[in-house]
């Protein structure tokens, strides 16, 4: 079922209206985007791509010395419409000779409230390796197998328990073990990017509008893996879903050392997720370091139920939080917002549960109503604006937003559209975008403000020179994809951005490379994407 307040703003769209203004005068929504300068081009969603190969080779690497004969068992995402019935995925040797194989399906795509096509199928088969030198397979699916295996493996007896120690120059994290598969099935980053496992995404190899982008992700991961098991003297390395960035890295580049790190980093995770839903290397019980994110990601590429039941614990945690809309006082970010609602989202592509985007759908309205209708009662500027005594930073009775949170509500946004089609998000994303250009940018276009707002409403407070220039970089990219590439003015902006950020640390502090990297590489496609999106619109 539609929201309430969709099935109104599909009226009032049709009726050519969208918010009250002074005196209850109704506006358009064509209105305020022409106030606020907003160049929207694009108001349907990509089209989903087709599969990028008509056999897929995986590369089977041992993790263990020795290994012998082993079942190898993974989680294969499919994008949507590509594959229907899990009995067409055949898997062959190097020679080409069939494998028994035994599949069962992980999730479906749920996209516009139904159920769709297989997004993701586990696949298990037997291989030998007398050491660790890696192996290829070709699975394909347009014929029914004709050799199965009769049951599945448990996922346990094709783990292996490895144990991770911290670097010895860093005492702030603790040794732990995690499950590894004992025959790590890589995947090529063409197939990932394709099958929208992370949704939109260019292979990093395929990376020709921002090549500098991998270079800076590439020269600073290393660093970033330290971090993976900070303890309770460093939890907040834990902020913004490290799994979730390590797949997104490995759904682009294809490498094992990539999704290593994302098995580990999920683990210790969800190792640490309470019975409650709670991070509990966080001293206090808080939302805000808990995620579904990683994962359902994580569950999608390997089928293993713990991560299937740390969604659950974390939803339950999400449930405690029953205030959603925002009406002028009380505590209120961007942050928990936009994490409040891919917690329901990203638990609703794995279990299509309908409460669960219901809920989704009530974090977008809110979010929405702050737009369009501001608390202060004064025209839009399109920031989602609250008081600073709501967010606990900048002027308390000023009416702002924090440019760099709203990255993550720009992100979370997205992918409610990705999942629902709602009409007003496009119109929503790209007045964000347009408002980080115009108010959140510092005037020497070298920095971003903490917090911001627009003229009207006061000044920007505490410019930072480095530290939060990718999330707005992402922002006015993806609002030159929404204008079709026709608004050049946010090109240059990014330009100046991305010079003063990229001789930064970006593992230092340690949350930082999960706030940099974790939704930032979807620039790549918006950047790719915007002379072709104005066409591809209705």
């Amino acid at each position: 079922m539609q929201s309430i307040a969709f099935s109104l703003f599909a009226i009032l769209v049709l009726g050519g209206l969208a918010s009250a203004g002074e005196a209850g005068a109704p506006r358009a929504i064509p209105s305020i985007l022409a106030d606020l300068d907003v160049t929207l081009a694009v108001h349907a969603r990509p089209e989903p791509p087709p599969p990028p190969v008509a056999s897929l080779e995986v590369t089977l690497l041992p993790q263990v010395d020795n290994p012998g004969t082993c079942v190898v068992s993974f989680g294969l995402p499919f994008g949507t419409g590509w594959l229907e019935d899990d009995a067409l995925v055949r898997v062959s040797d190097s020679e080409g000779n069939e494998i028994p194989t035994f599949t069962k399906p992980l999730a479906y795509w749920w996209t516009d409230r139904r159920q769709g096509s297989l997004r993701s199928v586990l696949v298990q088969f037997e291989a030998a390796f007398a050491d660790r030198t890696p192996q290829t397979v070709t699975v394909t699916w347009n014929a029914t197998r004709t050799q199965s295996r009769p049951v599945m493996t448990p996922l346990a007896d094709t783990q292996v328990s490895l144990r991770v120690d911290p670097p010895a120059d860093y005492d702030g994290a603790e040794s732990f073990y995690y499950q590894c598969p004992k025959v790590l099935a890589v995947l090529p980053p063409e197939w990932l990017c394709a099958s929208l496992l992370v949704w939109q995404q260019v292979p990093a190899p395929a990376n020709a509008v921002a090549p500098w982008y991998d270079t800076y992700l590439v020269d600073q991961f290393d660093s970033s893996l330290r971090y993976i098991s900070a303890g309770r003297r460093d939890f907040a390395a834990h902020l913004f879903d490290r799994p979730a960035t390590y797949v997104k890295i490995y759904a682009r580049h294809g490498e094992e050392r990539h999704l290593l790190a994302a098995l580990q980093a999920g683990d210790f995770y969800i190792q640490h997720l309470s019975p409650e839903g709670f991070f509990d290397i966080k001293p206090q019980q808080d939302c805000k370091y808990t995620f579904t994110e990683g994962p359902a990601l994580l569950y999608l590429l390997t089928g293993d139920e713990r991560y299937r039941s740390a969604i659950d614990r974390a939803i339950a945690a999400w449930d405690t939080r029953t205030k959603i809309a925002y009406t002028g006082e009380g505590f209120w970010t961007e942050r928990h917002h936009a994490f409040g609602l891919m917690a329901y989202l990203h638990a609703y592509e794995i279990t299509g549960d309908p409460r669960l985007l219901n809920t989704a759908d009530r974090y977008f309205d809110a979010a929405w109503t702050m737009q369009i209708s501001p608390g202060d009662g004064r025209e839009p500027n399109g920031a989602w604006l609250h008081t600073g005594a709501s967010h606990g930073d900048g002027d308390p009775d000023a009416w702002l937003t924090s440019p760099w949170m709203s990255a993550f509500l720009v992100d979370a946004i997205w992918k409610y559209w990705m999942l629902t089609g709602d009409e007003r998000c496009p119109a929503s994303l790209a007045m964000y975008a347009k408002f980080t250009q115009r108010h959140s940018v510092t005037p020497d276009g070298r920095g971003v403000f903490y917090m911001a707002t627009s003229p009207d409403r006061g000044e920007g407070s505490r410019p930072e020179y480095g530290s939060h220039n990718m999330e707005a970089i992402y922002m006015l990219a993806l609002g030159h994809y929404l204008s079709g590439g026709n608004d050049q003015s946010f090109l240059p902006v990014m330009d100046s951005l991305r010079d003063t950020m990229l001789s930064e640390d970006a593992a230092s502090p340690a949350r930082k490379f999960t706030w940099r990297f974790r939704e930032s590489s979807m620039l790549v496609w918006f950047l790719s994407n915007a002379e072709a999106a104005t066409s591809a619109s209705p």
